[in-house]
C-alpha cells in the first residue's frame, strides 16, 4: 500500500508492515535520484521523522544521516588538521586525553547523535575522578574543535558542546621557598644524584631539562662554573593505526 501525503514526501506501507518514508536529496555522480529512508512501526511515526527533515531542508539545516562515529571522524581530524598545527607535546596530550577520557565515552556513538548532554556527563565525570579544571579545559578544547571542523565537513549542524558548563579554573599563587627554608633544605640534602640535582637548581635557577642534560664537558671544577649549552627533552613517536603515543628522552 502506497500513499502519498500533503508536503510529507512519500509515504509506504511495505508487505511486512512495516512503514517506509522517502525524501528526495539530490542525485548522484550519475544522474540518478538519492533518497534518504526513514522506517517504524506506524505511519505517524514516520510521518514526524520525514517533516523535521523537510523542516531541516527548509531552513537549510538539513544534514544527511550518517553512520561516522565519533571515533571514525576524531583520529582523521587529528591526522589532517591537528598534526601540522600544533606542538608535539600538545598533539601527545591530545592523543592521551582522548584515549583516557573522551573515546571510552562517545567513541562509537554515531557523531550525529551527540548532544551537549553527553558532553556534559563527559566533564562531570572527569570532576569525580578528580581532574584539574585545567585538563578538562583541554578535554573541552580538543571536543570543541574537532566538532568545529565536522561542521565544516558537513558531519554535523551544531557543536553540543556549547552550552555546556566545566568546572571554573582558579589560578593559584605561586610560593616560593624563604631563605630559610631553603638552608634548611640544603642542610639535609645527601650528595646523591637527586641531592646534586637539587642544589644546582636551587642555587643556579636552571631548569630541570638544562640540568639533566648536563654532561662532564661542561662543567669546569677549576672555576667553579657550568656552562648549560643543552637540555633534556621528551620527544614523541606516534602510531596513527593504533592511535598510540610513545615517548623517548634525548639531548638537544
Amino acid at each position: 500500500m502506497s500513499r502519498r501525503g500533503r508536503n510529507e514526501g512519500s509515504i509506504f506501507q511495505r508487505k511486512d508492515g512495516l512503514w517506509v518514508a522517502q525524501i528526495q536529496i539530490g542525485h548522484d555522480p550519475t544522474g540518478k535520484r538519492k533518497f534518504i529512508s526513514y522506517y517504524g512501526k506506524t505511519r505517524r511515526e514516520v510521518a514526524r521523522k520525514l517533516e523535521n527533515s523537510l523542516a531541516d531542508i527548509n531552513h537549510n539545516t538539513f544534514i544527511q544521516p550518517s553512520k561516522i562515529t565519533y571515533e571514525d571522524w576524531f583520529w582523521p581530524w587529528m591526522k589532517t588538521f591537528k598534526k601540522t598545527t600544533v606542538g608535539e607535546t600538545t598533539y601527545a596530550r591530545y592523543f592521551a586525553l582522548a584515549n583516557l577520557h573522551i573515546l571510552p565515552f562517545i567513541g562509537k556513538m554515531k557523531i550525529q547523535d551527540i548532544k551537549n548532554i553527553h558532553i556534559q556527563n563527559i566533564y562531570n565525570t572527569c570532576t569525580d575522578e578528580g581532574l584539574s579544571p585545567a585538563t578538562i579545559k583541554h578535554i573541552h578544547t580538543i571536543l570543541s574543535q574537532s566538532f568545529e571542523q565536522a561542521i565544516n565537513q558537513n558531519l554535523v549542524f551544531t557543536n553540543p558542546v556549547l552550552k555546556t558548563i566545566r568546572p571554573p579554573i582558579r589560578r593559584k599563587e605561586v610560593t616560593v621557598l624563604t631563605v630559610e627554608q631553603q638552608e634548611k633544605l640544603l642542610s639535609v640534602l645527601k650528595n646523591d644524584t637527586i641531592g646534586t640535582i637539587i642544589k644546582l637548581a636551587i642555587g643556579t635557577g636552571a631548569r630541570l631539562g638544562e640540568l639533566l642534560g648536563l654532561k662532564w664537558e661542561n662543567v669546569d671544577l677549576e672555576k667553579h662554573e657550568i656552562h648549560i649549552t643543552q637540555g633534556l627533552v621528551r620527544t614523541y613517536r606516534f602510531d596513527d593505526i593504533n592511535h598510540k603515543a610513545h615517548s623517548d628522552k634525548n639531548i638537544l
